[in-house]
């Protein structure tokens, strides 16, 4: 017997189902409009129902449906409250609360940079004709070399060569004294002198040794002449006071401004980083000689290990650029010269509440963000090796592919590129947990940290909220200058910095914000909408960069910390296209609501997902379970929009479910573990589309958590429809007796005075009822022996 359920619900009652309504049975303490048809074995009614099946089976549709139609209304929009919220800040109104000198000038001081040290502008310096008299001298040791290395192997290939080797044989006969013939032969080599051979091996034997005399040994001399007055000069430059009395254990430098301008000090130190500049000039070039870049980079390390013992900000900001505009592969060498001083720890005896400045933090941001932002000067101090790149196209084509084997497109940007492992290991050297330390007025007391909230203002948490939002925008910045396969891992990374600076925030804010009192509604009310639009742009930063894994980051947002208001917008954030400058949608909750439910906007979203890589989708079906999860009482209706759509993503669309069936049913589970009301709307739902599902909803119900839940009253009627109006082959069947089966009928609270069922007793009333009728229902009358068994196994069937 098969029932139209969808047909019926859009039709209005016949009569015959208004006669069946008027004579339906009430369950005990039920008030409601429609119930169920009538269980007693004595009532007419029943006789009725059990002797015309079909037609009972017509009216419990349209009853069910009547029921549905004014009772389970999806979802309750009225629920939906359009709660009246003030505006946010736009997004650089909430920026200049903080105010950094290094980010504002990030661009000028670059432009300064490449004014004063570029080559052109140092090629009078005494160290640069040094190391290009030094380049050179090596630059012929290293002809000199190969021009020795080409003799020797003409010579090693030509010596086999100076004599022929020939098999020869020699045969002898003879008679023995007993007259006996007896023969011999002697098989052996006959070698014959190549004259011409030899004359050449010789001149070359010539003329090797005279290469070895007459130049090797004149440039290795060279070498090592230059070598030493190179290092003479450097221990020249270093041997001045401010440098020769650092002891050799001395930390680094953690001072703001380092020693006086126009002091001899600073004279010193300006002469040092000239000849820094010098070195990493010569960094820059395309030069093969393994053992030249390793002098200049011994010679760099040597310098700057004692620069940063008396740098100031300035000169770590001098560093940070010569490293930012080396060829890639710094992570071998030159990581340990970028280094970012951490903020002063805060003092115990800190007049509370403090305010956020700092110049160690100001310059860890725009360190943060000359590392995620190259710096456009870097194709000019780069551009010797382009030249040479240009020179080696001339004669060879390079074809450069990507992590997927892909041809890139512009393989000039890939030698500009960083690698991975360059990106990853300056990322390294920002001191995150010191910058949140001091963010979140964090002391240190007997070995112990100490946190107060009390200690933060809401002037100091809005700065907070500022200062975090500076980090978004860089970190933003970053997942686009990245934006290549090649950096999937290094994008992972920024998503998890993005993840870490929300999480701060948003447990300083909700602990704030459970310490507020109520004479500070509207100015809570202030910080919970910025706080709101600060959470809608880290999720919109994650949300840009799709294919590579960062999505994983967005389901795991704290998504507690968010109003109910700003949860609808980024649950309508998620159902559209990315958009770089997000705001609030200039839509009521209601109407998102509704627009997610349109018929078009599903089906959209659906082939956007079929579109996707698996993994992605996963994420953010994972992310809009992490958001009803985060949801108390006052989100029902959210709650009931998320379900629905997951539900009928990975169990009603064809193409998604024979993928994402158990990931669906895991994520369900977990909603209904913390929300049992749930079932109700997945019980619904199933309804709906059972000769869709089939035994897939016996599966997905397999793993909600039964015994938690409440059945209400519409829950039952289901229930019945399924148990009594299709054979127990059925899959309605089996799953009414899955769910009765595993409902809790027990005690909550069991040895305690106010102990109680977990079901109320109208419950147990009507699932009591419910069972007589589907034994006298579906029992089948003794009549020959050989209807014993099968009496007996259609009760064992039911039973189970």
């Amino acid at each position: 017997m098969s029932t139209k359920n969808d047909a019926v619900a859009k039709e209005e009652p016949t009569d015959a189902s208004r006669n069946c309504i008027e004579a339906e049975y009430s369950f005990p303490c039920d008030d409601g409009n429609a119930t169920a048809p009538p269980l007693e074995g004595a009532s007419p009614v029943l006789h009725e129902v059990m002797h015309v099946e079909e037609g009972n089976a017509e009216c419990e549709n349209k009853i069910l449906s009547h029921r549905k139609k004014i009772k389970r209304l999806y979802p309750q929009l009225k629920e939906v409250l359009d709660e009246p919220t003030m505006r946010p800040f736009a997004e650089d109104q909430i920026l200049t609360l903080y105010d950094n000198v290094f980010l504002v000038r990030r661009l000028a001081i670059e432009r300064e940079f490449v004014e004063k040290h570029a080559e052109k502008h140092l090629d009078t310096h005494e160290l640069y004709k040094l190391l290009t008299e030094y380049m050179k001298s090596r630059q012929n040791l290293m002809e000199t070399k190969m021009t020795m290395e080409t003799l020797q192997n003409d010579i090693e290939n030509l010596q086999p060569t100076i004599w022929d080797l020939e098999p020869r044989v020699a045969d002898a006969k003879a008679r023995c004294r007993d007259n006996k013939a007896v023969s011999g032969q002697h098989s052996y080599e006959y070698a014959i002198f190549n004259e011409g051979i030899a004359t050449v091996v010789a001149a070359s034997l010539q003329e090797l040794r005279k290469v070895v005399r007459d130049k090797c040994f004149l440039h290795v001399h060279n070498c090592e002449v230059l070598q030493l007055k190179i290092d003479y000069y450097i221990h020249s430059v270093l041997n001045v006071p401010v440098f020769t009395n650092i002891p050799k254990n001395a930390p680094l430098c953690n001072n703001v401004h380092g020693v006086k301008p126009l002091s001899a000090d600073y004279l010193d130190i300006l002469a040092v980083r000239g000849c820094i500049s010098v070195l990493f000039v010569f960094v820059r070039r395309p030069i093969r000689d393994k053992q030249f870049l390793d002098d200049v980079r011994k010679w760099i390390v040597l310098l700057t290990s004692l620069l940063l013992r008396v740098a100031s900000l300035e000169d770590h900001l001098f560093l940070l650029n010569h490293v930012l505009c080396c060829p890639p592969g710094i992570h071998k060498w030159a990581i340990s010269l970028v280094q970012v001083p951490k903020p002063q720890d805060w003092s115990p005896q800190t007049d509370w509440p403090a305010t956020l400045s700092s110049p160690h933090l100001d310059y860890a941001v725009a360190a943060l963000a000359s590392i995620l932002l190259p710096p456009e000067a870097r194709k000019i101090f780069l551009q010797p090796i382009l030249s040479a790149m240009e020179m080696s196209n001339s004669k060879d084509t390079w074809v450069v592919l990507d992590s997927d084997g892909e041809e890139d497109d512009n393989p000039e940007q890939f030698w500009l590129s960083w690698s991975e492992n360059d990106v990853v290991s300056l990322l390294n050297q920002i001191p995150f947990p010191a910058l949140f330390r001091h963010l979140l007025f964090i002391t240190r007391e007997n070995n112990e940290d100490i946190y107060q909230v009390s200690r933060t203002s809401a002037q100091g948490l809005l700065k907070l909220i500022a200062i975090a939002s500076h980090f978004l925008n860089v970190f933003h910045e970053g997942l686009k200058t990245f934006n290549f396969s090649r950096y999937k891992q290094l994008t992972k990374r920024i998503s998890r910095f993005i993840r870490h600076t929300v999480e701060y925030v948003a447990d300083h804010w909700l602990v704030y914000r459970s310490i507020g009192s109520e004479s500070d509604a509207a100015l809570l009310l202030r910080l919970q909408v910025e706080y709101d639009q600060f959470f809608l742009r880290a999720v919109n930063c994650i949300f840009f960069s799709q294919l590579l894994g960062a999505w994983q980051f967005m389901a795991i947002l704290p998504y507690e910390s968010v109003s109910n208001v700003m949860m609808w917008q980024l649950l309508w954030l998620l159902h559209n296209d990315y958009k770089d400058n997000i705001e609030l949608a200039d839509l009521s909750q209601t109407e998102i609501c509704t627009r997610i439910q349109d018929k078009n906007v599903k089906l959209s979203f659906e082939e956007k997902l079929n579109n996707m890589p698996q993994s992605e989708v996963f994420f953010l079906l994972t992310s809009f379970a992490n958001m009803a999860a985060s949801r108390h009482e006052d989100g029902y209706s959210l709650i009931h929009v998320v379900v629905t759509e997951i539900f009928e993503i990975t169990y009603i669309n064809k193409q998604l479910r024979s993928t994402f069936s158990k990931e669906g049913r895991d994520l369900l589970s977990a909603l209904a573990n913390k929300h049992t009301f749930i079932i109700s709307i997945l019980l619904d739902k199933i309804d709906d589309h059972m000769m869709e599902l089939g035994n897939m909803a016996c599966y997905l119900m397999q793993a909600m958590p039964l015994n938690l839940w409440v059945p209400e009253r519409e829950d039952l009627d289901i229930i019945s429809h399924f148990l009594l109006y299709y054979p127990l082959s059925s899959a309605q069947s089996q799953l009414a007796r899955l769910i009765l089966q595993t409902l809790n009928y027990g005690v909550e609270k069991k040895n305690e005075p106010e102990s109680k069922t977990h079901l109320d007793v109208c419950s147990h009333q009507q699932i009591g009822l419910l069972l007589l009728e589907a034994y006298q229902k579906l029992y089948i009358p003794y009549e020959s022996s050989g209807y014993v068994y099968k009496q007996i196994k259609t009760i064992t069937d039911f039973a189970m």
